[in-house]
């Protein structure tokens, strides 16, 4: 333990005195202020600079920056060799053992969440939906739950068919239904039509089968694809044609890149200690607010078909995954409270990434792949 000043500007205009701890797992900052008083897991953190000879910048990868003062020379280095080592060492050891560490303390925060109790809130398996496990050892995808919902009319070998008409294998398996309306959402990735504009009779007797699984069969379904219609045509998309009753539209967002290339800046630009600079020009000049302001509209979109239409939708993107995930989370009503937010990024984002993401949260998937 070291008693040291701690803030978010370089000068210490707005300093608070306290102890800093390392522990095993973690930065600990306790103050005479609780409202102070902090910890950062090693985990979260992105870089250890030493500007002075008793001063640290720390910064985080959530965006957060900090500087810690200290009392003398030889109490800053060694800190900074500490903390240095800890965010070298998480460079090369997978998250999931990080986890291991914490995962004691995690449990006694955050109940056990079960994702088949969730299923049971939102009435499934009923007449209309069931579990299947046609990809109960991960093999036919990869990236998708061993236990996923279809419609109750579509068997497995549909299932294990219309697969390979996606793209990764990520045929459209529900999410999300409405408590109210009994409207569903889908997730699934873009399917292979290819240049000759290729069909799949038991992909498009899916699409039939979650229109007749919804609570007014006889309404239309859409089917919201992500990307702009100039990226889609390139790659592939739905032949709207020959899926009645459903109606394909073009959400326009932007791709994975330009995301990570945004949220870059808009990092960069929130540790920047120029007070002179105004934040706002910054921040518009990264796009960042405006990738996250069209994905929410997205989400509001989605939801209000839910809700005031009792329509079925269907998201893609071309891998299903990140910008479909994203749409699929933010629009799922369960949000509304911590643990309906667990709920909704356990179902959308770890349950539907394989075993592989399940490990790395600590979270062990209920069948391992064999071999």
């Amino acid at each position: 333990m070291c008693n040291v000043q701690l803030s978010t500007q370089l000068d210490l205009a707005e300093a608070s005195s306290g102890s800093l701890i390392l522990s095993e797992n973690a930065l600990e900052f306790n103050a005479a202020s609780p409202r102070n008083t902090f910890q950062v897991l090693f985990s979260l953190l992105k870089s250890c600079e030493r500007p002075s000879s008793t001063f640290l910048q720390i910064t985080t990868k959530d965006i957060r920056s900090f500087g810690i003062l200290f009392p003398s020379e030889a109490e800053c280095a060694r800190h900074e060799l500490k903390l240095t080592r800890e965010i070298a060492a998480l460079k090369r050891v997978p998250d999931a053992l990080m986890y291991a560490k914490t995962a004691s303390k995690l449990e006694q925060l955050v109940e056990p969440f079960n994702c088949e109790d969730d299923w049971k809130l939102m009435g499934i398996p009923n007449s209309k939906w069931r579990f299947s496990d046609v990809n109960k050892t991960f093999k036919i995808c990869s990236s998708y739950p061993s236990q996923v919902v279809v419609p109750k009319d579509v068997d497995d070998d549909i299932l294990v068919d219309m697969s390979a008409y996606r793209l990764g294998h990520r045929f459209p398996i529900v999410t999300y239904v409405h408590p109210k309306t009994r409207a569903p959402l889908l997730l699934a990735s873009q399917p292979l039509t290819g240049k000759g504009d290729k069909r799949c009779y038991e992909d498009e007797r899916m699409f039939r089968s979650v229109l007749q699984a919804s609570p007014e069969p006889d309404k239309n379904g859409y089917i919201i694809d992500l990307r702009s219609q100039a990226e889609a045509k390139g790659a592939g998309t739905e032949l709207i044609d020959h899926y009645f009753s459903w109606k394909l539209v073009f959400a326009d967002l932007a791709k994975e890149q330009s995301y990570e290339e945004s949220l870059s800046k808009m990092v960069e630009g929130c540790q920047t200690q120029d007070a002179s600079a105004p934040f706002m020009p910054k921040a518009d000049n990264t796009f960042w607010l405006h990738h996250v302001k069209t994905a929410l509209a997205t989400s509001v979109v989605v939801a209000r078909i839910l809700v005031r239409e009792s329509m079925p939708v269907v998201l893609h993107d071309s891998t299903g995954s990140d910008r479909s995930i994203v749409s699929c989370t933010t629009a799922d009503g369960n949000p509304l409270s911590d643990h309906g937010w667990i709920s909704a990024t356990d179902r959308a984002r770890v349950a539907a990434a394989g075993p592989s993401l399940c490990l790395t949260v600590g979270r062990a998937p209920r069948h391992r792949p064999r071999g």
